[in-house]
């Protein structure tokens, strides 16, 4: 998913018939990570009941629509939300919606925002049908706003008690298998040649592909230490302080890997043991790796010279500039089949993405500037 813009304009839709009162304080600073809440409705039948949703309205000035039941069995308040939604976006005002429910009856709604190519974000309790959920951008289950939800003595129970296996498997009770597959899988698509992804690049994978997925709903705060907590992943910083990981090698691997040590101290012992250079003669062979500190200067240029009056430029149309710009690029020695697939695998801080129909789009976001050797 794109880096949050904070200035952008939401509109916050909530359903009270599906969704909790007690989450509301949670729930709003949530949504200002993604923007500016520039409008908040409230829909139901306040003849009816709904009485903590009454005080929780004032304090955060949330305005009530009214809506009559006027046939039982028929939801009316979805009607009416679908229908001031549908004016909202004809306005041409906002730049995203932020859907409170865990009905399914949304999902129409979802998916026609963003056909017009606003953000939604969906809010709702884990029961939320996957329609609704796949139809967001993101969605974010609700129970991570509840009291008590996600505190560190639960997160740390969760990974020290969590049996270990005899593979490489870890810690991996705490975390669901669907999980895991998709984090490898998010490393595969966005690693180098040596293995090493960059975290930034891994964390849009799987929101792309996962639009429910929220490290909280694991017990932790941050992508990061998630990723951290598990023993299948090793990770470093890099240069510019960004976190890096890769697959951790196997137990088997680690002992091939010890085995030129084990002859070595065998030699200093006295006893007969050849020494293999190979290795490290292979390794002083081999050419030099690309490094993403002089692709993404290129990178930068090429949106630059695309880009229109906005500065988005098509993905497409920068793959080609970058090749004319640096006739040497070629994507399989970043670990990707295309230069679409490079660019993304490049940290947010650079370079943000927009879909626009079946187009992509790309712009720059910080001016990258290569450190110079001292």
């Amino acid at each position: 998913m794109n880096k949050p813009d904070y200035s952008a304009k939401l509109a916050v839709l909530i359903d009270a018939d599906n969704a909790p009162a007690d989450i509301i304080d949670a729930l709003l600073e949530e949504i200002a990570k993604y923007g500016i809440a520039s409008v908040k409705r409230i829909y139901g039948d306040w003849s009816s009941g709904l009485n903590k949703w009454k005080t929780a309205l004032l304090p955060h000035a949330i305005t009530p629509v009214q809506q009559f039941a006027y046939t039982k069995g028929k939801n009316a308040t979805d009607m009416a939300l679908v229908i001031d939604a549908m004016d909202l976006l004809y306005s041409n005002t906002f730049d995203g919606f932020c859907i409170v429910s865990s009905d399914s009856d949304f999902t129409r709604l979802a998916s026609r925002i963003r056909e017009n190519g606003l953000t939604v974000y969906g809010f709702g309790e884990k029961k939320t049908p996957e329609s609704f959920r796949k139809a967001c951008d993101k969605f974010i289950y609700t129970e991570i706003f509840r009291p008590g939800h996600g505190k560190p003595e639960n997160a740390a129970a969760k990974t020290t008690n969590a049996p270990k296996a005899s593979d490489e498997s870890g810690n991996l009770a705490a975390i669901d298998k669907a999980l895991i597959n998709l984090l490898y899988k998010a490393l595969k698509e966005s690693a180098d040649d040596s293995g090493w992804a960059g975290l930034g690049a891994v964390g849009s994978y799987v929101n792309k592909v996962n639009s429910d997925f929220d490290a909280r709903n694991y017990g932790f705060s941050k992508l990061s230490d998630l990723i951290k907590s598990l023993d299948i992943f090793e990770t470093q910083t890099d240069g510019s302080n960004q976190l890096k990981l890769r697959k951790r090698a196997k137990s088997s691997d680690k002992a091939a890997d010890s085995a030129p040590a084990a002859k070595t101290s065998a030699t200093k012992a006295g006893t007969t043991a050849k020494p293999a250079p190979r290795a490290a003669a292979k390794k002083a062979d081999a050419p030099p790796k690309p490094s993403f500190s002089k692709l993404i200067p290129v990178a930068q240029s090429a949106v630059d010279a695309c880009a229109n009056a906005e500065g988005w430029a098509n993905i497409l149309s920068v793959a080609k500039k970058i090749k004319q710009l640096e006739p040497a690029f070629d994507p399989k020695h970043y670990g990707h089949d295309t230069a679409k697939a490079v660019l993304h695998a490049v940290y947010s801080d650079w370079l943000e993405f927009e879909k626009k129909g079946r187009s992509e789009f790309v712009r720059n976001v910080g001016r990258f500037v290569r450190k110079q050797a001292v």
